[in-house]
């Protein structure tokens, strides 16, 4: 792989769905955590679209960060690292804490294609 296409593999992590591909995937998050259970339809709504619009926010806020290093995979596996270890845990609101448990496996994410891309170059295999 080389580095323009390392670079856009990385790139599909900030790659949003829009809220309403981001559902399913919302809804399980909550439901896994037996969150939100007493909520009515139209305050899950409400609470997803909230959540899902603060993680937008926060990923378009970290894709500059992030990609800057783009000729550099160890310096923006580095960044991330940071990012990662600066997160604040304090959730007050349900809404906080799922929220910063989607923002967490985010950046779990960001930062496995990372090492996949730093892999790939070392061994020289494909990514898939």
């Amino acid at each position: 792989m080389n580095n323009a296409e390392a670079v856009e593999y990385i790139q599909q992590v900030f790659n949003m769905p829009s809220f309403s591909m981001a559902w399913d995937t919302i809804d399980q998050m909550y439901r896994g955590k037996k969150l939100g259970e007493d909520m009515t339809d139209d305050e899950r709504v409400a609470e997803y679209a909230n959540v899902n619009q603060q993680l937008r926010k926060y990923i378009s806020s970290r894709q500059e960060q992030v990609m800057r290093h783009q000729s550099n995979f160890p310096a923006m596996l580095d960044e991330v690292a940071a990012i990662i270890a600066k997160a604040d845990e304090y959730a007050p609101t349900r809404q906080q804490l799922m929220y910063n448990f989607m923002r967490d496996s985010w950046l779990i994410g960001l930062y496995n294609a990372i090492l996949t891309v730093m892999m790939d170059d070392i061994e020289g295999t494909e990514v898939e």
